[in-house]
């Protein structure tokens, strides 16, 4: 079932938040983690995207504005989906997740409380693998006392 995790993705040049999303794992779908949701959503957000959130209403991301400075671009001209974004979560985020992000480009992960299978600092350290292309900044214990009351 769902766990009583949230995210957010923000963009942190303009403050503006690009996606919000939740677990979402009460379905068939293991994969649909929070963090998973939102770069999902923010991938939606460019016109791409693989999955449906019509169940979930409280997962909404916003249109692509036109007048922001674009993500940089790889050597074929796509963006990667996050780059240059931060994203907010109530828990640390998994090995899967934590993994996601590398690969979407976040930039920075700001996480209120530990998790016993966390890999951004409790099992693992993710984030800051040298032998991995991309590497992120994590900032733990925001808001965790409350973050720790949603379990």
């Amino acid at each position: 079932g769902m766990e009583p995790v949230g995210a957010a993705v923000v963009d942190p040049a303009t403050g503006r938040i690009l996606a919000v999303g939740h677990d979402c794992r009460e379905g068939s779908n293991p994969l649909l983690h929070a963090a998973m949701v939102c770069i999902d959503l923010v991938a939606h957000s460019h016109g791409g995207g693989t999955y449906s959130f019509n169940d979930y209403p409280a997962c909404t991301f916003l249109p692509v504005d036109n007048t922001s400075q674009p993500p940089p671009s790889l050597e074929d001209g796509l963006p990667y989906i996050c780059t240059g974004y931060d994203m907010y979560l109530t828990r640390e985020p998994c090995m899967m997740c934590a993994m996601a992000l590398v690969h979407s480009r976040i930039q920075r992960v700001f996480y209120g409380a530990p998790s016993s299978h966390g890999a951004l600092g409790t099992t693992h350290h993710i984030h800051s693998r040298k032998d991995l292309n991309h590497r992120y900044e994590v900032f733990r214990g925001i808001l965790e006392d409350q973050c720790k009351r949603l379990a």
